[in-house]
């Protein structure tokens, strides 16, 4: 395989890779938050978390995937660059690392929402 060719390769097959984590933490985690979302649902501003799960996995994947970049590499022509495949494998490293980073930011966001929404329902509950 020439280095033109690795390099493309690779470079596609590590935005496959962030894409599909984006999807297995959607349907790993969606379904253990489906009710808790459910019951979240029912005030307005919390009605769109249940929407946008999917999306916002998939964006923070792929951010993290583009938020890498080959520029910079010590200075290095592009020829220098994929002459050295350990170079590539180490940005496809530092890629996934980084959209697996920013998938648990989002996560943990979105729990935060979602005990914002808990509490938000045992407090209307103990009101009434």
């Amino acid at each position: 395989m020439s280095d033109n060719l690795f390099h493309i390769t690779t470079y596609f097959a590590t935005m496959v890779l962030s894409s599909a984590m984006g999807f297995i933490a959607y349907f790993l985690l969606y379904p253990k938050f489906k009710n808790v979302i459910k019951a979240i649902d029912k005030f307005k501003p919390f009605k769109i978390l249940r929407s946008i799960m999917l999306w916002l996995l998939l964006i923070a994947s792929l951010s993290g995937f583009f938020s890498i970049s080959f520029r910079g590499c010590d200075k290095r022509t592009y020829n220098e660059i994929i002459e050295n495949r350990q170079t590539l494998v180490d940005k496809n490293r530092k890629q996934l690392k980084v959209s697996i980073d920013r998938i648990t930011y989002l996560l943990i966001i979105y729990a935060a929402f979602v005990a914002v929404g808990i509490i938000c329902i045992t407090r209307k509950k103990s009101v009434n």
